[in-house]
């Protein structure tokens, strides 16, 4: 679906009974006095067995629970802006993510206003993305890996050969990087928090 057809909304659907700050996410659903830019809902057993209604909103939200949830890989994968309330884990997912570049992050103190803020400013500037044109230099020549490899010979060869990727990792995808030096994470949080102050409210 394309980027202009789909709803200028946040969108949200889970449950809410597992955590305080969920409960907190549903008052930020649209009322009668207040549109807060979010389609947020609760998620009941019984609504399993209705049929589905395809809905793209132009942004996901990813809250924790009581804990990190696997949904958050879905949304992160989804074609839709990514707004993740400031979560609490860093995991394989979010460890080098950063704000406003990967993702959006929603204030955990002030998530209704925070998530309104994301979509007001995310639909005021998606003309920018539409009017993005990537344009492929006259002389440019795709390369596969196989194209650098074969006409090697020898040794250079055998090497392209062992280092040419054979799948999208060599590592489980629940091995944890290693974990940061104080002065590695120091300077991550450092460019995350400029990240975000370039568009806090």
């Amino acid at each position: 679906m394309g980027w202009m057809a789909r709803e200028p909304y946040a969108y949200w659907k889970g449950n809410p009974s597992v955590a305080l700050i969920k409960q907190e996410l549903m008052k930020c659903n649209v009322s009668d006095n207040q549109d807060w830019n979010a389609s947020v809902y609760a998620q009941v057993a019984t609504s399993i067995t209705r049929p589905y209604v395809p809905y793209t909103p132009m942004y996901k939200i990813y809250i924790e629970g009581s804990a990190w949830s696997v949904s958050e890989k879905y949304i992160l994968a989804c074609d839709s802006v990514s707004s993740l309330v400031k979560p609490h884990y860093y995991d394989f997912f979010t460890r080098g993510l950063m704000p406003v570049h990967h993702c959006w992050l929603v204030r955990n103190d002030d998530k209704c206003k925070s998530i309104k803020f994301t979509v007001d400013w995310g639909n005021s500037h998606k003309q920018k993305v539409l009017t993005f044109k990537l344009i492929r230099p006259r002389k440019a020549v795709e390369l596969c890996a196989e194209t650098m490899a074969c006409p090697a010979e020898g040794v250079q060869k055998k090497f392209f050969m062992e280092s040419m990727e054979n799948g999208p990792t060599y590592t489980s995808p629940c091995t944890m990087p290693h974990p940061y030096d104080p002065p590695s994470l120091q300077a991550f949080l450092q460019r995350e928090e400029i990240s975000i102050k370039q568009v806090e409210l």
